[in-house]
């Protein structure tokens, strides 16, 4: 690890405490509005709060240790640190109307130089923890029968009316301040925004085929996303990826510095794969401009087209990745980053490692839906699977692709649990329950899914043949067998295609294919078989052929 940029000399400090903060709520309140100059106005709104704390810690003669997703963590010195407290914890809500941090400190011991400073930290932890499951509710809003509900959130009553471009807008006041924020960002996002450092690094890596151009403009809308979507046209892919035991290894460290070098070599480990990972998979899309760019730009008519950068970055912090892309490249772009960060990062830390474990890994959760699907919706669903992906060693990658908002269940580990996706004593006489799904995948396994999908398009393996291939699952394990095997004789014509979704059923199988196909026996579950036939089928679609080498 570089520890350059670390001092090695602490300031001098008569009472140590470790000061920590950590906004609450964070995506509940970036995400309150699908509007993406809204997004990125609440999102550089708490980036720019953040830096604002780090400055205050130094003014007040503190030591910043790391700042960034959020977060931040510093020594200070005791008669300092209530003030501080007080400052940064109004200093949210002011700026922003609703949101808010909570900041706290705890002293240190005598001898804290001699302990695990990741220790310490763990330690200061609980009490961060303590102090947000007790603090105060959150500014509310109260709403009379009588007044206009906020045309943004939808929760909030109007406080201010304005003209956005031609068209009047009614808002509270926290979405008007992130409006106002995200259009300041839409003016400057060459050069400070995520964009801007997207472009610096590909300035910095000139190997890249990715264009950039002052004519090519940032989505403002979700959909314009959605619409670059090839294969599937009006899908999103929301990812969300995080570091596995992060939190362990960095609470294993003995010395300061090492703490903070890992936690910026984390950072910029993150940012630099999600940046290799977009200018690889994407170019620039041209799109049918949407409604609110018509409304903002007189350059652009609704459904005029406009060539724009067809992703968005909500948030990259430590190893933290919440982004936004089309749905036809969702699941590459998620396993790219998820493996590459592994390989680039452990290199670096493999001395800091315990014994037994090989490896820092990254788990991913993606949602592959609808571009008008509510973003909140879509992270917490995210969220969900990142769990389940991280319970799998060596990290993986969960997936849901979501058709119906009706069938959303908050709990995806309860949805599973239900038709169409598990099926109980399906035939009678059959033994054992069904499970449809064989996710969450490995990265080497998603891959060998992807590729495999690729191939079955090349051959032309019929969509309406791959979707009645997966209904027929839900008559059970040995109707559908004889129904799978039966048409595989029957499409003689298509023999090349039913070869290449046999070789990827018994890629994704390995020892366990022992069963006719396209199930699997399972032991030591509750449920008997599995087939990994739905998760294919549900792609399907968005996969495209291979292409040709």
């Amino acid at each position: 690890m570089d520890k350059d940029k670390i001092p090695k000399e602490l300031p001098k400090f008569e009472k140590p405490v470790l000061f920590l903060a950590d906004t609450d709520a964070t995506q509940a309140y970036v995400l309150e509005s699908s509007k993406l100059p809204e997004v990125r106005g609440a999102s550089r709104l708490l980036d720019a709060l953040n830096l604002k704390v780090g400055d205050l810690i130094e003014e007040a003669g503190g030591h910043l240790i790391f700042a960034g997703g959020g977060g931040v963590l510093a020594l200070a010195e005791q008669d300092a640190a209530p003030n501080l407290v007080q400052t940064v914890e109004e200093m949210y809500p002011a700026k922003t109307g609703i949101a808010t941090v909570s900041a706290t400190y705890r002293p240190l011991p005598a001898n804290w130089q001699e302990q695990k400073f990741g220790d310490l930290v763990s330690w200061a932890n609980h009490s961060l923890r303590r102090h947000k499951e007790s603090k105060t509710p959150p500014p509310f809003f109260e709403r009379m029968p009588f007044q206009a509900v906020c045309e943004s959130c939808h929760v909030r009553p109007v406080d201010t009316h304005f003209l956005r471009g031609d068209a009047p807008q009614m808002l509270c006041q926290p979405c008007r301040v992130k409006w106002e924020n995200g259009r300041k960002y839409d003016e400057t996002w060459r050069d400070s925004s995520w964009y801007g450092r997207f472009f610096q690094w590909l300035e910095e890596h000139p190997g890249t085929k990715y264009k950039v151009s002052p004519a090519i403009e940032i989505p403002l809308t979700v959909d314009e996303i959605g619409r670059a979507s090839k294969t599937r046209e009006g899908y999103i892919g929301l990812l969300y990826l995080d570091g596995d035991s992060i939190g362990q290894l960095l609470s294993s460290l003995k010395e300061i510095d090492d703490y903070q070098a890992l936690s910026h070599l984390l950072t910029d480990t993150t940012e630099n794969v999600v940046f290799q990972t977009l200018a690889e998979a994407l170019s620039p899309q041209k799109v049918k401009a949407s409604e609110l760019r018509a409304e903002l730009d007189n350059r652009f008519g609704k459904d005029e087209e406009v060539v724009v950068h067809p992703f968005e970055i909500i948030t990259i912090g430590g190893d933290d990745v919440l982004l936004i892309v089309p749905g036809d490249v969702a699941i590459p772009i998620a396993q790219n980053i998820g493996s590459r960060f592994s390989l680039q990062i452990t290199p670096q830390v493999k001395h800091l490692l315990p014994v037994g474990q090989e490896a820092i890994t990254m788990s991913a959760g993606v949602v592959i839906a609808d571009d008008h699907t509510p973003l909140a919706m879509l992270v917490e669903l995210a969220t969900d699977l990142l769990k389940k992906g991280a319970k799998t060693a060596g990290g993986a990658l969960d997936f849901h692709v979501l058709k119906s908002v009706d069938m959303v269940d908050k709990n995806i580990g309860h949805v599973r649990k239900q038709y169409p996706y598990y099926l109980k004593n399906a035939v009678k006489g059959q033994r054992g329950d069904l499970k449809l799904l064989a996710r969450p995948y490995r990265y080497d396994q998603i891959e060998q899914l992807w590729e495999g999908l690729k191939i079955l398009k090349t051959n032309k393996f019929a969509s309406s043949q791959m979707q009645l291939l997966a209904k027929s699952l839900l008559d059970g394990r040995r109707q559908s067998t004889l129904f799978y095997h039966y048409q595989h004789q029957r499409h003689q014509g298509d023999k090349k295609a039913y070869e290449a979704l046999e070789a990827l059923l018994l890629s994704l199988y390995g020892d366990s294919a022992r069963d006719p196909l396209p199930w699997r026996v399972v032991e030591g579950e509750e449920y008997s078989f599995q087939t990994a036939l739905w998760d294919i089928a549900e792609l399907f679609d968005f996969a495209p052929a291979k292409e040709a080498s």
